[in-house]
């Protein structure tokens, strides 16, 4: 039912677009992932960037391959539960799904405003010659 979802909800995991829940949680700002989110996350050992797994229509298929630099070994991983579990360590931080697209959009503006510094001085140092004279 729709009234499950509350604010406290982060995640929607579904299967297919245009039910009453997922329009509810789309509504709410709920992240709305298909449930192969879930499974990479489980494999890789660590929650995958949910931006992949939004289109319930085609799904992100599952891989078994994971690249050395998501390679969690479950012992560590373990013992990083352990430490949140007793307050030793901090539990990672849940971005919303608001905040990820605010950020995103942060950094696409300083992304365009250093392409354009980039062209300002690049054109800068084409009208100067040699010699520091100036070029028409």
């Amino acid at each position: 039912p729709v009234d499950c979802l509350s604010a406290d909800c982060t995640h929607l995991i579904a299967a297919k677009p245009g039910t009453a829940k997922v329009s509810k949680a789309n509504e709410m700002n709920i992240w709305v992932v298909h449930f192969n989110w879930v499974y990479q996350s489980v494999i890789e050992f660590g929650r995958r960037d949910e931006l992949n797994y939004l289109d319930l229509r085609e799904p992100t298929a599952i891989s078994s391959f994971i690249p050395k630099y998501v390679h969690v070994q479950p012992q560590v991983f373990g013992q990083q539960v352990i430490e949140i579990e007793n307050g030793s360590k901090d539990a990672p931080k849940i971005v919303s799904k608001h905040e990820r697209f605010k950020l995103i959009k942060q950094q696409q503006r300083m992304r365009k405003m250093q392409l354009k510094q980039e062209q300002q001085q690049s054109k800068a140092n084409n009208n100067h010659g040699v010699n520091g004279t100036t070029t028409k």
